[in-house]
């Protein structure tokens, strides 16, 4: 029988606990000015358009009178409307820096939402939230 690891290099453990890792990569994001400052962007916008997501059905059901089907399409939309967020973010990032399409989106994001809620009727609802969805 053979008693000898074939990849004993890769195999050694760290003598590090997870709990070192973490700081270590903590300690990176926090000196590093352009990942905190995304890091703080996303955390933020995480905890707001969180709610926006989450209080869709019963927006949805309560003041546009929207069935089931209705309230479906609305994430089909959203669906939609990340795939050509996709598809033309290349053609936002030869145009401008990073840092101008994510702030810019973020705020477009938060500026749909605001409408979102002053609008009552049902398609336009649905073509904002597939606008908002791009902004993601």
């Amino acid at each position: 029988m053979i008693r000898t690891e074939f990849n004993a290099s890769k195999s050694k453990v760290s003598d590090q606990s997870i709990f070192t890792n973490i700081k270590g990569g903590l300690s990176y994001v926090v000196c590093h000015p352009i990942l905190r400052a995304i890091s703080i962007m996303m955390a933020l916008a995480n905890i707001v358009f969180t709610t926006a997501n989450t209080q869709l059905i019963l927006f949805a059901k309560q003041s546009l009178l929207a069935k089931d089907t209705q309230v479906g399409f609305f994430y089909s939309a959203a669906s939609i409307g990340v795939v050509i967020l996709s598809l033309s973010a290349g053609l936002f990032r030869k145009r401008w820096p990073f840092s101008t399409v994510a702030l810019g989106a973020l705020m477009l994001r938060g500026l749909f939402i605001i409408v979102f809620a002053w609008v009552s009727w049902y398609w336009g609802n649905l073509l904002l939230w597939m606008f908002c969805s791009i902004s993601m």
